[in-house]
């Protein structure tokens, strides 16, 4: 039986979630296609973050590895009429191939990293987790490992299968855990006003969200024609439900990956955003 969150809070706390984003460490554009200097110095990060006696998970998202399978295969509609488990096989092959790259990287920097797949002890019904191993999981990070989990193709009650999202992971995980912080590192600084490639486009340092996860002012959301989870709109509605979750207790943000904001973020438990390139998403309860 899982335990409540209340439950051993002393031995409940993550000081850090980092969220390697699919797009940072993957070239998008090219099918399986590592972008293996931005992994290096996430690495990196993770390895300062470590030595400084940071408590900490990891999650990455899949980028090329496993997008382009689940689309072709429309493995997040379900097994269908047939029955075929052919996307659903073809996709964890690639998520768990990049897992491994990442896992190896961090293992190189001598980081106790362990991978941490999905399937099968996490379970959906109509896409929403409904069994996962919490204990499992706690013990892992008792042990001074560092779990590496990753968006990954899971069993589905209702509908025979479905993919799980990183982001969707990390929310799970602020649910259950004391969590003091969330960064989500990305290609990008953060969150624009509209798509960043865009002539004008502006930073938005801080996201405030109403309590259904929509945005405060005005966001343009843009997703990768091959991104099965929901891109961005997915961080936004899962940093709501983490900030509400923990009443705003766990702050949330999304940096740029390799940048010297990112590591402030990660690493300065005081850094002030408006300080920064990089965006806080908030909860605005009075919305």
């Amino acid at each position: 039986m899982s335990k409540s969150k209340g439950d051993n809070a002393a031995d409940n706390t993550l000081t850090l979630v980092i969220k390697l984003g699919g797009a940072a460490i993957t070239d998008k554009s090219v099918l399986e296609t590592l972008r293996p200097d931005l992994l290096q110095q996430g690495a990196a990060l993770i390895k300062r973050c470590h030595d400084e006696g940071q408590r900490i998970v990891v999650v990455h998202g899949a980028g090329s590895f496993g997008h382009h399978q689940a689309k072709l295969y429309k493995v997040n509609e379900g097994l269908g009429k047939d029955q075929n488990y052919q996307g659903f096989c073809l996709t964890r092959n690639s998520v768990t191939t990049l897992n491994k790259h990442v896992v190896e990287c961090l293992t190189d920097l001598h980081l106790p990293a362990v991978a941490c797949p999905a399937f099968p002890g996490w379970q959906t019904s109509k896409r929403a987790v409904n069994t996962w191993p919490r204990e499992s999981i706690s013990d892992v990070i008792q042990a001074g490992l560092i779990p590496v989990f990753h968006g990954d193709c899971v069993l589905d009650s209702e509908q025979g299968c479905c993919v799980l999202s990183g982001d969707t992971i990390i929310e799970t995980l602020c649910s259950n855990f004391d969590v003091k912080r969330v960064v989500f590192l990305t290609d990008v600084q953060g969150v624009y006003d509209k798509p960043p490639h865009e002539e004008g486009a502006k930073l938005v340092k801080r996201v405030s969200l109403t309590s259904d996860g929509q945005a405060c002012h005005s966001v343009i959301i843009s997703t990768s024609s091959h991104d099965v989870t929901g891109g961005i709109l997915t961080k936004l509605r899962s940093a709501q439900k983490i900030a509400a979750l923990s009443s705003g207790h766990t702050k949330v943000f999304i940096a740029k990956i390799g940048s010297r904001d990112a590591k402030r973020l990660c690493l300065d438990k005081n850094v002030d955003v408006n300080d920064l390139e990089a965006t806080e998403i908030v909860l605005n309860v009075n919305k």
